[in-house]
């Protein structure tokens, strides 16, 4: 029974390897960086990261020689810090009468429904979050103008001395269908393979880079990590995620499936699994800009009350926009409160008020009688 369970535990490992890192997203981080990546773990959970700062170029001198310079190496200790497991169990007959398949196909869902999608979120919202103010971009693409995005993109790392012949473009379904139905965009779309030992991966490219359609559920700037995963209040809808090869590193330090037999689990008669996975992934300082970040601009909608109106757009308002509002007062009758999401705001006797947006915000006035005047 012990080399049963060897066998089942060590074909699983292998199998569900192989399907993270064809079916998850963000698996051809793994496979795409050239040459890997050696990780120095100076304990259990902390790998050290090397940055490498070299002195510039000097004048040559022909009585001197060269003018000695500085090969500076500084590593950053990064901590991993995702360390999530599940325990699961498999009634021994279940198993039998499915000729032990049940077991393998249960922990493939488990991984391709549970595992992959959260991993992919973590990485990707982590990386989203690493990118610097001027690689981040709100925006709304449409899709006149998706080549010129790319084209924006671009610039960025060619401003930056990033190679863009090693950039990795994560979209979002809404950009994925604007490329699939306009003609000038799908002609741009190219296949290639990317892999790395016996793993190879077939994906998709754009001006030669590769694309990689990611679903919403995975592709938002943040998360809370708990039972399962969900986005939190603040999180934004990720346009496009562009990763220089090099800027993410990574890691899976920790990821066996533990199997027990029917003989030995106590309570039950049952297999039990137990799946671990500690993994991180990190983003060294001196590759920030390496990456770049365009999410979906948040809009917001402002609700009038009666005796209110405005000649500026209601809807699809972005933060910071301004509205100007302006009250009809009925005859025979002055301003009682003038309110703004249930705020009393002082006018001053003005008849217009300048909103800035931050939020869906309503707006309401209310009315009473015009004091009459003092008799003389």
């Amino acid at each position: 029974m012990a080399n049963n369970i060897q066998t089942i535990t060590k074909y699983l490992h292998e199998q569900l390897d192989e399907l993270f890192v064809k079916e998850s997203v963000t698996g051809i981080l793994e496979v795409a960086r050239p040459g890997g990546y050696k990780l120095n773990f100076i304990n259990a959970k902390t790998v050290n990261i090397p940055d490498m700062q070299l002195d510039a170029l000097s004048d040559y001198s022909r009585a001197n020689g060269f003018a000695a310079g500085d090969i500076d190496i500084t590593f950053t200790p990064h901590t991993l810090t995702m360390d999530r497991g599940r325990q699961f169990s498999i009634d021994a007959m279940d198993d039998e009468e499915s000729g032990g398949l049940v077991v393998l196909n249960a922990m493939k869902t488990f991984e391709r429904t549970q595992v992959i999608p959260e991993v992919d979120a973590y990485r990707l919202s982590t990386i989203a979050s690493k990118a610097t103010i001027d690689g981040t971009k709100a925006e709304t693409i449409a899709a006149n103008k998706v080549i010129a995005k790319f084209a924006d993109i671009e610039k960025y790392f060619e401003d930056n001395e990033v190679p863009t012949d090693r950039v990795i473009y994560f979209i979002s379904t809404e950009l994925s269908r604007l490329i699939k139905t306009t003609t000038e965009l799908s002609r741009l779309v190219d296949v290639t393979e990317v892999g790395s030992g016996d793993i190879t991966l077939k994906v998709n490219t754009f001006n030669g880079n590769p694309i990689i359609v990611v679903p919403p559920k995975r592709f938002k700037t943040a998360y809370t990590f708990g039972e399962g995963f969900t986005p939190t209040e603040d999180a934004k809808d990720i346009n496009i995620l562009a990763v220089y090869d090099a800027a993410s590193i990574p890691v899976k330090k920790h990821n066996p499936v533990r199997a027990f037999s029917p003989e030995v689990v106590q309570d039950k008669d049952a297999w039990k699994f137990n799946y671990r996975i500690y993994h991180d992934i990190f983003v060294p300082k001196n590759k920030a800009v390496g990456v770049y970040l365009s999410f979906k601009d948040t809009t917001y909608t402002i609700t009038l009350g009666e005796g209110l109106s405005s000649e500026d757009p209601l809807t699809n308002l972005l933060a910071g926009s301004k509205v100007n509002i302006t009250i009809t007062v009925p005859e025979g009758k002055e301003v009682d409160k003038f309110r703004v999401d249930g705020w009393a705001i002082n006018l001053g006797g003005l008849l217009t008020y300048e909103l800035t947006v931050s939020k869906n915000h309503n707006v309401t006035v209310s009315f009473k009688d015009t004091t009459p005047a003092e008799p003389e």
